[in-house]
């Protein structure tokens, strides 16, 4: 369990990595136009500062920290919320579309039941006190 959410959380932060290099120009190939609202720039630094939140939180999994499996949700949240910034800063839907992709499988395998219970999360329906 613990093996897969490491593999999709390198495969979040191998997605983050390629689009902030693509975003600078470094990377030759891409699938459709990379644009954020003309200051490329700023989205290279914040694709590359994910990247490098995924892989402190790559760590933490293979540690069993009982708090990655959330905080690898957060981030492909913060993933998904990059690409709708992209895309509303005239990126094509194409061009980022590997990271829609791992960010909503992310976010869809740290969401199940049994992902939660592995890491010691128990949905018990009631409040914690306080």
């Amino acid at each position: 369990m613990a093996g897969l959410l490491a593999l999709l959380g390198f495969l979040g932060a191998a997605t983050s990595l390629v689009h902030a290099l693509q975003f600078l120009g470094v990377l030759p190939f891409s699938l459709g136009a990379y644009r954020f609202f003309g200051a490329e720039w700023l989205a290279a630094l914040l694709w590359a500062l994910l990247a490098g939140m995924y892989a402190w939180d790559i760590r933490k999994i293979w540690m069993l920290d009982s708090d990655a499996p959330l905080i690898l949700t957060l981030l492909s949240v913060m993933s998904l919320l990059l690409v709708g910034l992209a895309i509303v800063g005239e990126s094509s839907v194409k061009a980022i579309l590997p990271s829609l992709a791992v960010s909503a499988l992310i976010l869809f395998y740290g969401l199940l039941p049994r992902t939660r219970t592995t890491f010691g999360f128990h949905d018990s329906g009631e409040l914690p006190p306080g």
